[in-house]
């Protein structure tokens, strides 16, 4: 970045940080709340603050003006920097971008520490490390994988690797990525490829390995989009985009080998229309998944069987909007958010926790909303 535009670009923040400060100081902030971004296909994402115990949203404002498509974040260990993805360049020919920003998290207000470009094109997801030392990035349209290191002060140093996805006949994507909790095994699933990779991740070094096997293969086309573990990870499930199906595999936690064990379709009976999963969610209890299908616009519970983590559907249920490309958590659990894209909109829906089932609560309109990250602990 030219001299020039740092100081544009840290002059436009800068007064955005003021503007969102002086707003979070005037507004009265609830009792006991979590901050919540929700990124944006668009530019800039919105801050807001939740509260648990009403299941109310209350809006600080828009942060991270000057980022186009801030589809992705994540934090340090300690919450104390921010890391946004900016997921241009779908098309193969331009490449992304992270920022790292200093954060208030009672406020929601950023200060830009510094920029990196991501190796690739549509920069998608990015996951930290349990050290905070290194940071695994997805760029979607460039078909590749990247490591950063991270500094004690919150900037993204020099990209210590990059991991071209290739196969004959195939046009790579990779979409997610999980770091389990060894904090050695990092999971990527690659839409294009038809594949769920497991790499071995050296955080001190920043550096990723293939072990053998290296990968999990699917059928053709149905596009692995998004994975979680169980809590025990004894199981991990899949979203496919493609197929609008979940599919669970057996997980070796020594070897970080994925077995397929059976795959369940999302879709109702005789349905006709476009096949789209999008996104995974699994409860802190184990005992239920959540997912979204932008197939029919629903959410979607599943009963997780204890002994052989079997799933079955126990509840489909409208997203409250159109193409609910994301869903997410709240800290406590209680909540869980669908981030519907194309009726730029966000819809709260409570949890019960004896038999997994939502009740829809509040919905909060924004321009095309992408994803949803919370942030830290509850604030008092």
């Amino acid at each position: 970045m030219s001299s020039g535009v740092r100081a544009r670009f840290f002059g436009i923040v800068a007064g955005l940080i003021f503007t969102l400060a002086s707003s979070a100081a005037t507004a009265q902030q609830p009792s006991s709340s979590y901050l919540v971004y929700f990124g944006s296909a668009a530019k800039g994402f919105y801050a807001y603050h939740f509260s648990p115990s009403t299941g109310a949203l209350s809006k600080i404002g828009v942060v991270g003006a000057e980022i186009e498509r801030p589809t992705a974040f994540a934090t340090d260990p300690a919450n104390h920097f921010l890391y946004v993805t900016s997921e241009v360049g779908n098309d193969g020919k331009t490449e992304g971008a992270i920022f790292s920003y200093k954060l208030n998290t009672p406020t929601g207000a950023i200060e830009p520490i510094n920029k990196v470009m991501a190796g690739g094109g549509g920069t998608t997801f990015l996951a930290v490390d349990k050290t905070g030392k290194s940071m695994v990035v997805d760029n979607y349209g460039g078909g590749s994988v990247a490591v950063f290191k991270l500094s004690a002060g919150g900037s993204i140093g020099e990209r210590a690797a990059l991991i071209q996805h290739s196969a004959i006949g195939r046009e790579a994507h990779p979409h997610h990525a999980i770091i389990a909790a060894d904090n050695r095994h990092v999971i990527i699933p690659d839409l294009g490829m038809d594949r769920v990779y497991t790499y071995i991740l050296d955080p001190a070094r920043a550096t990723l390995t293939l072990p053998q096997p290296a990968f999990a293969t699917l059928s053709d086309k149905y596009g692995p989009r998004h994975f979680a573990f169980d809590p025990k990870e004894r199981f991990g499930y899949l979203i496919d985009q493609n197929e609008a199906a979940i599919t669970q595999f057996a997980y070796n936690k020594k070897s970080g080998e994925l077995k397929l064990v059976k795959t369940f379709s999302m879709l109702p009976e005789n349905f006709t229309g476009t096949k789209s999963g999008a996104d995974i969610w699994i409860a802190p209890s184990g005992k239920f998944l959540y997912a979204s299908c932008r197939s029919d616009n629903t959410m979607q519970v599943y009963a997780i069987d204890k002994n052989n983590g079997s799933l079955t559907l126990i509840q489909r249920i409208a997203s409250g909007g159109k193409a609910p490309r994301a869903i997410g958590a709240d800290p406590t659990g209680q909540y869980v958010f669908a981030v519907n894209q194309q009726s730029d909109n966000v819809t709260v829906f409570r949890i019960d926790a004896a038999t997994g089932k939502l009740t829809q609560g509040q919905q909060e309109s924004m321009p095309v909303p992408a994803s949803v990250f919370f942030v830290g602990t509850a604030k008092n």
